[in-house]
């Protein structure tokens, strides 16, 4: 199918790997059928991308920072709260992603695609078999680091689905240490370069509404327990300066030790808003009384933070 306007491939707003790597592999796949797509991303992507995009040879994709009257296929999210400004004046042909199905609407539910597996990178994989599209270096490359960055290194939410993909991507990258590979992510995810305290904040930031309250959780990453627990009371200041700009009822933080692969090394979480630590601590029961919830392992904002504040939200624990 050939076709002159433009088709703008997009992830949510403070894109991660899994996002920017999915739109620019889709976007590729759907070029190869006639079709004038083009990734886009909604702002700056993080120093995690940025060092992927260099290891690949592939410039960073365009910012759009409004959606009003173009034409867009979503990719790893499908909610207005997390999409490019305007998505609700833009025509949305499509959809691929892992999370809870959103708010956005398809007309054509042939144009979506919703599985739970680890990542979105492992649908855009299936689309390439789909249509029988060769898989170049350089996509496989992208495909494999958003396998990698949303799973942990495949050490969580992995699917059999996602476990395929895996094996058939490693082959093709050609990517000789993966855990090295993956280590050399880690490291840039948790450096921030010279990212300011509100700019780390925002940096894999996501809003979400359930029975008409609105939260949002901010997921960042540092080395050690000692930076974790420094990184923590810098972004506990910037929750409680930046609560009211949020335009939401209640703020999260989640803090990964990212010291290394295996996900074992436990997590801390900050609460703010309007019962907000009441309502985590009537999930997790991790409080400490004074600011931090700890943990002994890392886990899923995506299937276990996420999931477990919409379901407090709507027995109205608080």
């Amino acid at each position: 199918m050939e076709t002159d306007h433009i088709i703008y491939v997009a992830g949510h707003k403070n894109p991660d790997t899994d996002s920017v790597a999915s739109a620019i592999a889709y976007a590729y796949l759907l070029r190869q059928t006639g079709m004038n797509a083009f990734a886009v991303v909604s702002g700056q992507v993080n120093q995690e991308t940025e060092y992927v995009l260099e290891c690949f040879g592939i410039a960073s994709p365009a910012v759009v920072d409004q959606a009003d009257g173009k034409q867009f296929i979503l990719v790893d999210h499908s909610s207005y709260t997390q999409a490019i400004d305007g998505m609700e004046k833009a025509e949305v042909i499509g959809i691929i992603d892992h999370h809870a199905i959103g708010d956005v609407q398809v007309n054509d539910p042939n144009a979506v695609l919703y599985a739970p597996v680890g990542a979105t990178a492992t649908l855009v994989f299936r689309m390439y078999q789909k249509y029988n599209t060769a898989i170049t270096k350089d996509m496989a490359g992208m495909m494999l680091a958003g396998l990698l960055s949303d799973t942990r290194n495949m050490k969580r939410n992995v699917t059999e689905e996602d476990l395929r993909a895996y094996n058939a991507l490693l082959e093709i990258a050609e990517t000789e240490d993966i855990n090295a590979f993956y280590q050399h992510m880690s490291e840039a995810i948790a450096s921030y370069g010279n990212l300011s305290d509100r700019e780390i904040f925002y940096s894999d930031f996501k809003k979400y509404e359930t029975d008409g309250k609105t939260f949002c959780i901010s997921d960042v990453n540092a080395f050690g327990e000692d930076k974790v627990k420094e990184l923590a009371d810098r972004m506990y200041s910037v929750m409680v300066s930046e609560f009211e700009n949020m335009e939401t009822d209640m703020a999260f933080v989640i803090l990964n030790n990212k010291t290394d692969t295996t996900g074992e090394n436990g997590m801390y979480m900050l609460a703010y808003g309007n019962k907000a630590t009441e309502l985590l601590d009537s999930i997790f029961h991790n409080y400490d009384g004074e600011r931090y919830f700890v943990f002994q392992k890392n886990f899923s904002r995506k299937t276990t933070v996420v999931p477990a504040i919409q379901k407090a939200l709507k027995e109205d624990r608080i």
